[in-house]
Parts: C-alpha cells; sequence; structure tokens
C-alpha cells in the first residue's frame, strides 16, 4: 500500500524555510552557510538525478560540511537528512497511510490524531539505564530519529533509510609517533584557522574548564587572532574548574567571567516554566533532556551579559573523539568481558536494572544496530575498541552530549562544533589504538604545541574534593566501610557524598533526601534525570521497569 507524505517542519530556532528552482527547502546549519550554498548550487542536479540514483546522493551527502539537517522537496522526490553527528535532530512518524516528517518530536506527537501512541517499553529501559535510546528508537512505537549520518529519500509511494556515514575507527593508519603529532599539529591549524575565519568578528564566548577541550577552543582562538572573546565558568564559588579557567583567561588575554547561581535558584528553574518549555520545545523522546549549562545560558541572556549576536563554542567531543573513553587493555585485562566494560560506562545508571536478561538484551540490540551499518563483529580486543567508539559515537555522543547545544538554541545564540569537525572525524578514526590510550597523542601534542602558553604551567583537570567539610567525612566513612568491600562503599559514596560535590550543582533537581535514602544503585545525576524524564514523556514508572522482564 502506498503511504502518502507529510511534512510537520516549525519555523522556529534557526530554521528557515526556502523556495526556489520549484523546490521547497527547509534547513538549518551551522553559521558559516557553507550547505546552503551547496544546496542551491546543486538543487537542479539533485532533481535530474532522481529517486533511483541513490549512490550519487550518498555522495553528495557524505561531502557536505558542517552542522546541518535539512528537507528538501522536489515535485519527484523528498530528500531529509541530518549530519555526520545528529547534531540537529530530525524525526519521522509511521502511520498505517502516511509518512510524517517533522523537526520536533512533541509537534508531531500532539499534532497527529492516531490511537497508535504505544509507549515502547524497550526504548525505556534503554533511557533508564543509559539516558538515550539505541539506534532510531524512541518512546513510543513507530516514532522515530534519524541518527548520525542517515537520511530518508521519500517517493510518491514509498520511503527508504540510508546511511551515508559512520563514524569508523577501525580504519587505521599506522605511523610513526612523530608522522602522528605532526599531522595531528596540522589538523589543529587547520581546524582552528577556519574556525577564527567563521565567527566574522563577533563575539564569541567559551564556556572553560579545568580540561584539555575548552582550553584548546580558548587558545586556538588567540593564536589565530580572534580578539572578542569571554570565557565563561560556573558552579560552586571557588571551585577549581573555575579557579583554573581564570588563569587560563588571564593568561590568554580574554575576558572571565563566573557565573555563580545559588541552589535555591537552580530548583526554582528546575520548576519554572522556562525550563518546562526548553524541555517541550527541544523534546525528541530519545534522550534525556541535556541540563548541564542551561541554567547558567538563560542567565547570561537575561541579564544581557553577551551580545545578541554572540557565537557560543564549547569543547564537546574532545574527550571522546580523541581516546578518552577507548577500552584499556589494562581494563580488560582485568575484566575480560568487553561487553561488560562497556555495559558498565554507558548502561548502569540504575544498577538494580543491570540484569542478566536486561544486559543480554541491550548488548542484542547494540549488535544489531553495527550490524545495520555494516559493522563486523569483533575477534579482538582492538577491534572491540573501535566497535566501542563507534557504539559511543551512535548512541552517548550524538544522542545526548550534542543536545547540550540545545540550551544556546533555546536562547537564540548560533554555536559551532570544531572538535566535531570533518577534520578531527577523518584523523582519529585512523588513530591506532596504542595512541588514543589516556589519549596520549592529543595531551603530548597539546603540551609540545603550548598554544597561547597555557599547557605546561596550568594545571589540567586537577581534581579537588569540594566542599572541604566533605573531605573528613568522607575519609572516615571510607575507613568504615572497608569490612564490606569496594563496591558497597562506593555506592555509599554516591549517595551520601556525590550530591555535594557536584560542582555544577544540577544535583538540586532531586532532593538530597531521595538520593541519600535510595537502594536502587542510582549512580549519578543522569540516573534521576532519567527517572524524571521517563515520568514526564511517557509516564512510565521507573519501579516498574525493575520488575519488568524481558
Amino acid at each position: 500500500m502506498c503511504k502518502k507524505y507529510k511534512l510537520l517542519m516549525q519555523e522556529r530556532y534557526g530554521w528557515r524555510k526556502i523556495n526556489k528552482d520549484n523546490a521547497t527547502v527547509w534547513i538549518k546549519e551551522s553559521l558559516t552557510g557553507l550547505n546552503i550554498k551547496a544546496i542551491y548550487s546543486q538543487l537542479l542536479y539533485l532533481r535530474g538525478l532522481g529517486y533511483s540514483d541513490i549512490h550519487t546522493i550518498l555522495s553528495w551527502l557524505k561531502n557536505l560540511k558542517g552542522n546541518f539537517a535539512f528537507v528538501i522537496e522536489f515535485t519527484e522526490y523528498t530528500i531529509v537528512a541530518v549530519d555526520k553527528i545528529n547534531s540537529i535532530p530530525l524525526f519521522y512518524l509511521e502511520t498505517k497511510d502516511e509518512v510524517i516528517v517533522g523537526n520536533n518530536a512533541k509537534f508531531i506527537k500532539d499534532h497527529v490524531d492516531t490511537d497508535k501512541w504505544l509507549v515502547n517499553i524497550e526504548a525505556a529501559k534503554e533511557i533508564a539505564m543509559s539516558g538515550y535510546t539505541i539506534g532510531r528508537k524512541t518512546l513510543f512505537h513507530n516514532l522515530y530519529q534519524l541518527t548520525a549520518g542517515e537520511c530518508l529519500l521519500i517517493s510518491e509511494c514509498e520511503y527508504k533509510k540510508y546511511f551515508y556515514y559512520t563514524y569508523s575507527p577501525w580504519k587505521v593508519l599506522y605511523r610513526s609517533e612523530n608522522k602522528l603529532k605532526d599531522q595531528f599539529s596540522d589538523v589543529l591549524q587547520v581546524t582552528m584557522s577556519d574556525l577564527a575565519k567563521s565567527v566574522y568578528g563577533r563575539q564569541v564566548v567559551v564556556p572553560l574548564s579545568a580540561g584539555y577541550d575548552s582550553r584548546l577552543i580558548a587558545s586556538g582562538l588567540k593564536k589565530f587572532g580572534v580578539k572578542d572573546v569571554l570565557c565563561i565558568s560556573y558552579g560552586r564559588k571557588g571551585n577549581y574548574e573555575s579557579l583554573i579557567a581564570q588563569q587560563v583567561a588571564e593568561k590568554l588575554g580574554f575576558k572571565w567571567k563566573h557565573i555563580l547561581i545559588s541552589d535555591a535558584t537552580k530548583k526554582l528553574f528546575f520548576l519554572s516554566e522556562k525550563y518546562e518549555k526548553y524541555k517541550n520545545d527541544f523534546e525528541s523522546y530519545s534522550s534525556i533532556p541535556a541540563v548541564q549549562d542551561v541554567v547558567e545560558i538563560c542567565y547570561l541572556k537575561r541579564n544581557k551579559i553577551i551580545e545578541n549576536d554572540a557565537i557560543l563554542i564549547n569543547g564537546s567531543g574532545g574527550d571522546y573523539i580523541t581516546g578518552g573513553h577507548v577500552l584499556d587493555i589494562l581494563d580488560y585485562s582485568k575484566n575480560n568481558n568487553m561487553w561488560n566494560l562497556f555495559l558498565n560506562k554507558h548502561y548502569s545508571l540504575w544498577s538494580k536494572l543491570r540484569t542478566t536478561d536486561n544486559d543480554l538484551c541491550i548488548i542484542d540490540t547494540l549488535k544489531s544496530a553495527a550490524s545495520a551499518r555494516g559493522i563486523e563483529t569483533p575477534s579482538n580486543i582492538t577491534e572491540f575498541s573501535a566497535l566501542y567508539e563507534s557504539l559511543e559515537y551512535l548512541g552517548r555522543q550524538s544522542k545526548y552530549v550534542l543536545n547540550q547545544q540545545r540550551s544556546y538554541d533555546f536562547n537564540g545564540y548560533e554555536w559551532l562544533a570544531p572538535l566535531w569537525s570533518e577534520n578531527f572525524l577523518d584523523f582519529w578514526e585512523k588513530v591506532p589504538l596504542s595512541s588514543k590510550i589516556r589519549q596520549k597523542l592529543y595531551i603530548d601534542t597539546l603540551l609540545e604545541n603550548n598554544w597561547g602558553n597555557v599547557w605546561q604551567d596550568v594545571p589540567v583537570n586537577k581534581a579537588v574534593i569540594q566542599p572541604s567539610w566533605v573531605l573528613p567525612l568522607r575519609t572516615i566513612s571510607k575507613f568504615a566501610f572497608i569490612p564490606f568491600g569496594k563496591s558497597i562503599w562506593h555506592q555509599f559514596e554516591r549517595n551520601a557524598f556525590q550530591y555535594w560535590m557536584d560542582v555544577t550543582r544540577n544535583n538540586v533537581i532531586v532532593p538530597y533526601r531521595r538520593v541519600l535514602f535510595d537502594t536502587r544503585g542510582q549512580k549519578n545525576i543522569f540516573s534521576w534525570l532519567s527517572e524524571i524524564y521517563l515520568e514526564e514523556s511517557a509516564g512510565v514508572d521507573l519501579n516498574s521497569l525493575m520488575r519488568v522482564k524481558r
């Protein structure tokens, strides 16, 4: 049976509708404008290709650069696509008679009259365990999200799904360490030079921490002559992240501001209509909401601290893509279970959900997602580490981490994601595992280049337990728990102290009493966000999932 095609798009948050050459283009992209120019120049060519010439269309999509999502409607067929990292989401709904495409999942759900809004319990369980779904699925059956490097081709009577790009860290090209450093230095030069050209003299705002990635952004802007830069930090007053960020900003000659927001003010924000609007406007039904800095960005906007046309640039993706999350051979030697290592890191928000049955279900689903992209089953630790990276790219990175850009969208700011550039993707997927473990190549190169003179004498990621009153209590408790074993101690630490040690103070979204007395094995703030999200978005009770068997 033929399915009708329907669009439910909103011209909001940077989305534009353009009519040109008898085609309708809906597009949102990074501020470079490169892709709309590429689309303009190719409209007649693309129409001439037609629905059947899929390989040429996929090749054209793969050559597009930057962050984008678009729908191109011709009379004969329609192309729907997101970029290589799914930085700007698109959704589609399958009903009995229609395929409906839109740029807001909640808008689709609220405006389609169907009796088939059935909750996908497997998707709910995935969110409960990790914070996001696996693959295209959302919390509701028949509603899907395009995944990183994916497109739809829709003709009069059918539609097909294609992957035009998958991050592939098994495409290793072995080189000497010195050669790798030289090539990565070249990648940095090109990436940061392009970044400097892209800001067009506008104010740049960099959320700056004590880590490598945001420091790379700030020092790169300095090296390539960008002058109007404001570095911001936030969290508890006097926290180590802010103190080190201040040192970095001052050495670079950039303005720096600490955004201090009280716990009480944060609690009120998370209960406010503004936060409700933020969640609704960027609802995906496939990931918990990103709260990393939404309170702070709203504060900057409300108090007119930054320019209306400011560009936000964070270090998103840097720790992941440069090897911060790869499978360490030493970890494997201790565990000897590759899948268990992956689940421990990414699917353990609630330890009570880590049952044999649930683990097998998640592993089977991950294998299916990999197989759909032609990724073969690994036979050794090196191959599995590559799979490990690719699955995280398809899951946590493109489903949740990149959602942090939504706080910029919500407040009307444009953004760039240079550490997700094609330069970085192409280079790092070819770097051997040995050079990625503990980010060896990345760190060594940054230290040797020493851009802005902020790498060799300013600490990086020097974690300090704060507030100070926690330290003696934590030490006493640690000794008291020695007879009970490390796992019991770590769970007690997460319940009793982690709430107060959170620098961002986003933990206040849930009362401390709930955290302290939890017996379900909560891991961190994302555990509670998953519980709240499932209840609010789909009416799913977390405790019921802990009783459901496969």
